[in-house]
């Protein structure tokens, strides 16, 4: 069985995870920046105020977009082509954990994915080599 397609899945899409907070730390960087030009010129002005949100917002956006991706691509790679590897099954039980802190969908997420990766856990581990 090939397991390349299912393990680039597998490894792009967990990379794709960092996407939003990539894009946090964009905003925070672009708020900082809008405020720090607020208080040098001494007014704030809502047009200025406004547009350096609208840009620093953006981050947040492309973040979001990138982790949803690379969430699609760990589900074709868990489900479409039942990638099984030791990594995958570590990540798979740390991320769902973090899942469960976003209450509430998150939190049901979360534990349902621990389940199926827990019951299936026998899957997860690398096959004896023959000689």
């Amino acid at each position: 069985m090939n397991d390349l397609p299912g393990r680039k899945l597998a490894v792009y899409g967990a990379w794709m995870q960092l996407g939003p907070v990539i894009g946090l730390l964009g905003t925070i960087i672009g708020m900082l920046t809008t405020f720090n030009e607020m208080s040098e010129g001494g007014t704030a002005e809502p047009e200025a105020l406004a547009s350096g949100m609208g840009v620093a917002l953006v981050t947040t956006a492309f973040g979001f977009i990138i982790g949803l991706i690379g969430l699609v691509m760990l589900g074709i790679a868990l489900f479409g082509h039942r990638y099984r590897a030791p990594w995958f099954f570590t990540f798979l039980i740390v991320y769902s954990i973090i899942w469960m802190l976003n209450f509430p969908i998150g939190t049901i997420l979360g534990v349902l994915l621990l389940i199926y990766v827990l019951k299936r856990k026998d899957e997860f581990q690398t096959p004896a080599v023959t000689l």
